[in-house]
């Protein structure tokens, strides 16, 4: 849940959106180590599966991922490979 506060307003709680919730954890994933430089993360499918999202919404996931450089596209796989960039903290 993302806490947005108003001034002199009551604060209203707004539901994370599943896909930023998926990139939160993958990043944390990824920067934690849990994913070694190199290694490959689970096919489009298994994440699908994990998460139980579609594939729309784990494609934009992932596309977040490439664009913030933690993950590189692997075109003609079915995985995506960490970068270097994923090693800094």
């Amino acid at each position: 849940m993302i806490l947005i506060s108003y001034a002199g307003k009551k604060p209203l709680l707004m539901k994370e959106s599943l896909y930023r919730r998926i990139v939160r954890e993958l990043a944390q994933q990824i920067l934690s180590g849990q994913y070694p430089v190199g290694s490959l993360l689970p096919t489009e499918m298994a994440l699908c599966e994990h998460y139980q999202v579609s594939g729309h919404t784990m494609r934009e996931a992932l596309r977040d991922l490439t664009e913030q450089g933690l993950i590189r596209d692997a075109r003609g796989q079915a995985h995506k490979w960490l970068t270097k960039r994923s090693m800094k903290g």
